[in-house]
């Protein structure tokens, strides 16, 4: 049987400032995760997550302003392509 090995990643708190590019994992208080991405057509944060009472079967869109009393802490994930690469064929 092996040990999961401990992770700990430290946060900055609240959401990212406004506008801020890429996407981002944050927390809420009760532990959930949720994936943060600004949104240039609505000028607002908007996160996908699960909420700890509805369980996994249904995921949850929230934007806005429910975000900055849900989201305690947030970093910044790897950087979407911003495009794909052509592929090559024959």
């Amino acid at each position: 049987m092996t040990t999961p090995l401990p992770v700990h990643i430290d946060m900055t708190p609240g959401l990212p400032a406004p506008g801020a590019p890429g996407q981002y994992l944050g927390t809420d208080a009760t532990g959930a995760m949720w994936l943060l991405r600004w949104s240039n057509q609505y000028a607002e944060w908007q996160a996908l997550g699960f909420e700890r009472d509805l369980g996994p079967s249904f995921p949850v869109l929230r934007r806005g302003a429910d975000l900055a009393t849900l989201i305690i802490g947030h970093v910044r994930g790897p950087d979407p392509a911003p495009e794909a690469k052509p592929c090559r064929s024959a």
